[in-house]
């Protein structure tokens, strides 16, 4: 049986990017953590969001794939309730008008050794700004563990109207921390 023309060209060209496919990875939700750490009055305040998201495709090897999560900005948690409840107001999260954060990366460079960079948009109260997003990858079996920090300023992305403006109190900058588990697909 003889393929028409357009058939096998169809399949020489899509061959390549067939090949060039990421494995997807399923996140461990239970066992990974995704959240920021904020200096309050000179102290560390770790918080954490307890509701969020990632699809991941991400091909070690080429350094290829894309990676998109959405958190849920009103499940953030850092163990004091008051704490809590200022962070998902008006003059930081605010929850009610920007219930969702993002971020988008489908550009990726090795830096060797297991270390990647993943160039992307982070988008928090409907401000986009690109990133370039640090990580550490370890890959066992069918499992890998993916460990990375972003520092950012807030005020960059309108976290800080009003009184939360000024930075005596909470620093500007503010560094998104994560550590994913996850299994291939």
């Amino acid at each position: 049986m003889r393929l028409p023309l357009t058939t096998l060209l169809v399949f020489l060209l899509a061959a390549p990017a067939l090949a060039q496919q990421a494995p997807v990875w399923a996140v461990d939700y239970d066992e990974s953590r995704l959240g920021f750490v904020a200096i309050q009055s000179g102290s560390d305040v770790d918080a954490r969001f307890e509701d969020w998201s990632a699809e991941i495709a991400f091909d070690p090897e080429s350094a290829t794939g894309r990676i998109a999560v959405t958190v849920r900005t009103a499940s953030v948690a850092s163990g004091a309730r008051d704490r809590d409840n200022s962070v998902k107001g008006e003059g930081l999260l605010h929850v009610e008008a920007f219930p969702e954060a993002r971020f988008l990366a489908e550009r990726f460079e090795s830096l060797g050794d297991g270390n990647f960079e993943a160039h992307g948009e982070l988008t928090l109260r409907d401000t986009t700004r690109p990133v370039v997003l640090p990580f550490a990858l370890a890959i066992s079996g069918e499992t890998a563990n993916a460990v990375g920090e972003l520092t950012l300023d807030r005020l960059d992305y309108g976290v800080g109207q009003g009184l939360w403006a000024d930075t005596s109190m909470i620093s500007a900058e503010v560094r998104i921390v994560f550590e994913i588990l996850a299994a291939r697909q």
